[in-house]
């Protein structure tokens, strides 16, 4: 493991071993992130198709640019919500 910090990468390892409860090594833990990246983005492009985008990619910028998804909609949508609530 290459790094800028000397002893860099026997660090990473030691905190590895002491801030967390795994055995893996950061090889392992990497290889592990990179499995459960491909396995929500599977997920996500048969949510995509089925809502009747034509890839993954349309479903993300139709989220960007849609606008009831736009924070101050979802700010909008808390307020209402909470007005309901103290009802």
């Amino acid at each position: 493991m290459s790094g800028r910090c000397p002893d860099g990468g026997a660090r990473y390892r030691f905190a590895i071993r002491h801030i967390t409860t795994t055995d893996l090594t950061p090889d392992q833990i990497h290889e592990l992130g990179l499995k459960q990246i491909a396995e929500t983005e599977t997920e996500m492009l048969a949510v995509a198709l089925k809502l009747g985008f034509k890839d993954l990619a349309s479903l993300n910028e139709h989220i960007k640019t849609e606008r009831r998804f736009t924070r101050s909609q979802a700010i909008s949508c808390l307020g209402s919500t909470r007005t309901t609530a103290a009802r």
